[in-house]
């Protein structure tokens, strides 16, 4: 049985919304303090800010699921 975890950032204001989804065969730890996670929400956030200048706090939301598969 194989299983990944699927977890999408969205980052979204009153007009703009851009999210990535990835994947993941390792634990995932839903924290401000996992340095993986928070490098892909920085990068994802630095993209968005550089589409939309002058927007200052944007929403940021980590979902996640696990999928098994047999």
């Amino acid at each position: 049985m194989s299983e990944y975890i699927e977890y999408t950032i969205k980052i979204k204001d009153e007009k703009s919304t851009l999210s990535e989804k990835e994947f993941t065969y390792e634990p995932l730890l839903l924290s401000k303090d996992n340095e993986q996670l928070k490098q892909e929400v920085y990068g994802l956030e630095y993209r968005f800010k550089s589409d939309n200048p002058g927007q200052e706090s944007p929403e940021i939301t980590v979902t996640a699921k696990m999928v098994w598969q047999s």
